[in-house]
């Protein structure tokens, strides 16, 4: 079988999905980072959002049962609202 894997960046965490042709998911992970608010009505995110991405990530290969060589695509969302 065939998978892709889902990348979504939210505000404090990154979730990754391994999903095959049919929409089904067969793994996650979730790996949180900190949301940095120095005063009221700032929001920012540090450097850690990309460690944990890659942290999730090698997770996700390391412990789903699909075989990496059948991942075929690799999708990130980051959903910004303004």
């Amino acid at each position: 079988m065939k998978y892709v894997i889902g990348v979504d960046l939210v505000t404090s965490s990154v979730k990754v999905l391994l999903v095959d042709q049919k929409g089904e998911v067969h793994y996650s992970v979730s790996k949180e980072y900190p949301l940095i608010q120095s005063q009221p009505g700032f929001s920012e995110q540090n450097r850690g959002r990309v460690e944990k991405t890659i942290q999730a990530l090698k997770l996700l290969v390391q412990e789903s049962t699909g075989h990496r060589d059948d991942i075929e695509g690799l999708v990130f969302t980051d959903k910004c609202m303004g």
